[in-house]
């Protein structure tokens, strides 16, 4: 009977997501399948009960923009959703998004081009919802480091659920289009 409280009370909860996918690069190499995923992911959220904003091949400024109305409807409480698909990067141990126009040639270049992790997160938790859940589902490496691909582990926030698409360390493949 618990189990059935617990459904009940949180049956109608706000329940709301920010999905993006990018997947067109021109600076980096083109993915195959990140804004499919994307779109499945929308999808699937609708089919849940989420209200879900969508960006698809977003540069820096719509992201950026997307990130701040969706983590502005968080405050209305309830459970947030952030779903990335696309480039990442790991730099000095932060996590960063790349967006779709980005220009990165130097490690300096990373924190202007790309959209941090931990700014997003700390967004998420501003909002105080009860539940936090973000999925990095990137592509990703260091190109400005010798050693282990992948993003770095995180410290969740209170509230906050953080999965990546494969292990600390580890890059994901993407089967990486042959277009570029």
């Amino acid at each position: 009977t618990n189990r059935a409280l617990y459904i009940k009370k949180y049956k109608n909860e706000n329940k709301v997501a920010l999905v993006i996918g990018n997947c067109n690069y021109s600076s980096f190499a083109k993915l195959k399948n990140s804004c499919n995923d994307a779109n499945d992911i929308r999808d699937n959220l609708q089919n849940l009960g989420f209200r879900v904003y969508f960006l698809k091949n977003g540069s820096k400024k719509e992201m950026k923009q997307k990130i701040k109305t969706f983590t502005n409807a968080l405050k209305n409480g309830g459970v947030g959703m952030f779903y990335y698909a696309g480039h990442g990067i790991e730099v000095d141990n932060k996590n960063y998004l790349i967006p779709l126009n980005a220009d990165i040639s130097e490690k300096p270049d990373v924190e202007d081009e790309a959209v941090s992790v931990n700014w997003i997160i700390d967004r998420m938790e501003y909002a105080k919802n009860r539940l936090n859940i973000v999925v990095l589902d990137a592509c990703r490496n260091n190109p400005f480091k010798r050693g282990a691909d992948g993003l770095a582990p995180m410290s969740n926030a209170k509230g906050t659920l953080v999965a990546y698409a494969t292990a600390s360390g580890e890059s994901a493949s993407d089967n990486i289009s042959e277009e570029n």
